[in-house]
C-alpha cells in the first residue's frame, strides 16, 4: 500500500522522470499478491497520469485482474478501463473480462457515459448494446435527467464507433443515438465545455448522422467549429484537444467547397502556426506519432470532468488541462520509460506534461521502424514520412518495386504503407474476422489520398508475422504489395 501511495503522490506532482516507476515494475511480480483491487487501479492510474511506457507492467497487471475479477467493483473496472484508455493500451484479454464482469444495469448514468467514452477510445464495441440499454433504462424508465455534457460525450462515443451506420448495432444503440440527437438539437451547445465542443465537431465531421443516409447531425457543425476557434480558451486546451483541432482542420479541407469551412480551416491554421513550426527533426517525428495516436483516441478525455474520484484516480485537479504525455522513446519494451513531451511544446505549453496514448504512439513508431528495416534489407527504396496533421507512413516510389512485379513493369502510383494497430480496427469480440476499419482510420486514408495521388496499403497488426525471420517478413510484405498492385 505504501508503494502505491508513493507512486500516486509522485504522479500527482508530475514526477515522471524518477527511476522508481521502473523499479516498481520489477518488484510487482512478488508484491502484487498482497494488493487489493483499489490499489491495483490506483497503481494503473499513476502510470497513466505520467504516461510511463512499460509493457512489463501489463504482463503482471492483466493476469492479476483476471484472477481477482470477482473482487472488482464497478468503480474498480471503470477506473482500470480509464487507465488502459489514457495509456492507449488496447488489451483484448482485459476488455473481454470487462464485458463479462461489468454489470451495466448497476452503473449510474455518469458511469455508463464513462464506459462508452473509454470503449470508443479503444475501438471496442463489444459492450455497446448493454451500455445503451442501461442508459435508456435510466433515462426512460427511472426518469434520470441526462445533462447535456453527458449526452454530447455519449453521442460522440457511439458515432466514432460507427454505430450510426453499422448494421450490427442493436436497436437499443440506434434508439439511444436518436434520443441523444434530439436532446442535443434542442440545447445551446455553445455552453458546453470547450473540449466537449471539439469532440462533437470531430465526431460529426467523421461519422454520418444517426438518422440515416442523407440525414443531418443535430447541430450546425461549422457554427460549432467557429465557436471553438473564436473561444478565448482555445489556446488553453490540453494537448489532446489541440491535436483534435488539427484533425478537424484537415477534415474541413476535405469538405466540398464552402466559404465558412475554409475560413475556419484558415483560423485553426493561424492559431497553431507557431506549434507547427516549433518541432524539428526527431521532435517533429515524435510529435507526428503522438498526434497520430491522439487522432484515434477520441473522444478526448477531460480528467478534471470525468475523474471517478480521488480514491481511484490519482491525477491532479488540473490534469484535464493537459498534465499528462507525448511519446516514450524507449527501445526496450521491458523497462518503464517516461515520455518526452518536448515535441509539441511552444512557450505557452512548456509547463504541460506528456499527451495521452503513449502505448499507441510507441506501437506505430516501432512497427513503421520494423517495416522500414525489412524494406531496406530487401533493397527497396523508401522514406518515412512524418508530417504533422497526417498519420506517419512509409512512402515507396513506384519504380522501387518494378522488378518485383510479375510483368516487370513499375506500379501505376507510389505506395504508402500505414500500420494498422488494434486501435485502427473496431472490435466486437476477440475474433479478427469481426474487425472493421475505424472511422478515424478511414479518415486518415482519405486524407493521405487527398494530399498525394498514391495507393494506400494498411498492414494489419494481426497479419504481420512478428516472430518470423527477416527474410520471411520481407517475402510476406513484398507479396502483399504485389497483390495490392494487381
Amino acid at each position: 500500500e505504501s508503494l502505491v501511495l508513493m507512486l500516486r503522490s509522485m504522479a500527482f506532482f508530475g514526477m515522471r522522470d524518477d527511476a522508481l516507476f521502473t523499479r516498481c515494475v520489477a518488484q510487482l511480480p512478488r508484491a502484487i499478491s498482497t494488493f487489493r483491487p483499489a490499489e491495483v487501479t490506483t497503481l494503473l492510474n499513476s502510470f497513466a497520469v505520467v504516461q510511463v511506457y512499460s509493457v512489463a507492467l501489463f504482463d503482471v497487471i492483466t493476469p492479476y485482474i483476471l484472477e481477482k475479477a470477482p473482487m472488482f467493483t464497478a468503480s474498480d473496472w471503470l477506473s482500470a478501463l480509464r487507465s488502459y484508455s489514457a495509456l492507449g493500451r488496447k488489451d483484448s484479454t482485459f476488455l473481454s473480462a470487462l464485458g463479462l464482469h461489468l454489470q451495466a444495469s448497476q452503473l449510474s448514468l455518469n458511469q455508463l457515459c464513462m464506459a462508452m467514452v473509454d470503449c470508443s477510445r479503444l475501438s471496442f464495441a463489444g459492450p455497446s448494446t448493454q451500455l445503451a440499454e442501461a442508459a435508456m433504462a435510466k433515462v426512460k424508465l427511472d426518469g434520470v435527467a441526462c445533462p447535456v455534457d453527458l449526452a454530447a460525450q455519449m453521442y460522440c462515443a457511439l458515432l466514432l464507433l460507427g454505430h450510426s451506420t453499422d448494421r450490427r448495432a442493436g436497436c437499443s444503440v440506434k434508439g439511444l443515438l436518436e434520443e441523444l440527437a434530439v436532446q442535443l438539437g434542442s440545447s445551446d451547445l455553445r455552453n458546453l465545455p470547450l473540449l466537449a465542443q471539439v469532440n462533437l465537431c470531430y465526431a460529426a465531421l467523421l461519422a454520418p448522422s444517426a438518422t440515416g443516409a442523407g440525414g443531418e447531425h443535430p447541430m450546425d457543425v461549422l457554427a460549432l467549429v467557429e465557436n471553438c476557434v473564436g473561444s478565448a480558451g482555445v489556446r488553453h486546451l490540453p494537448i489532446e484537444g489541440r491535436a483534435l483541432l488539427q484533425q478537424i482542420r484537415q477534415a474541413l479541407k476535405l469538405l466540398p467547397w464552402n466559404r465558412r469551412a475554409l475560413r475556419s480551416e484558415q483560423s485553426i491554421g493561424d492559431l497553431f502556426a507557431r506549434e507547427s513550426s516549433g518541432a524539428r527533426g526527431a521532435g517533429a517525428a515524435s510529435a507526428c506519432f503522438a498526434s497520430a495516436a491522439l487522432s484515434h483516441l477520441a473522444p478526448c478525455l477531460d480528467a478534471a470532468a470525468w475523474a471517478p474520484g480521488p480514491a481511484v484516480w490519482s491525477g491532479p485537479p488540473h490534469a484535464g488541462s493537459g498534465k499528462a504525455s507525448a511519446l516514450a522513446a524507449s527501445d526496450d519494451a521491458s523497462t518503464a520509460t517516461p515520455a518526452d513531451s518536448s515535441s509539441l511544446c511552444t512557450e505557452e505549453m512548456a509547463s504541460e506534461g506528456p499527451s495521452q496514448g503513449v502505448f499507441a504512439a510507441q506501437e506505430m513508431r516501432e512497427a513503421l521502424a520494423e517495416l522500414s528495416q525489412v524494406l531496406a534489407a530487401h533493397s527497396v527504396e523508401h522514406a518515412l514520412v512524418t508530417d504533422l496533421g497526417r498519420e506517419a507512413h512509409i512512402l515507396i516510389d513506384r519504380g522501387a518495386l518494378a522488378g518485383r512485379q510479375p510483368n516487370g513493369r513499375p506500379l501505376g502510383r507510389d505506395v504508402a504503407l500505414l500500420w494498422g494497430s488494434s486501435l485502427h480496427y473496431v472490435a466486437f469480440d476477440e475474433s479478427s474476422a469481426d474487425l472493421r476499419l475505424s472511422l478515424s482510420a478511414q479518415f486518415q486514408v482519405a486524407l493521405l489520398r487527398s494530399v498525394r495521388d498514391i495507393d494506400i496499403v494498411i498492414i494489419p497488426y494481426w497479419w504481420w508475422p512478428a516472430h518470423a525471420t527477416q527474410q520471411e517478413k520481407g517475402g510476406a510484405l513484398l507479396r502483399l504489395l504485389t497483390e495490392k498492385s494487381e
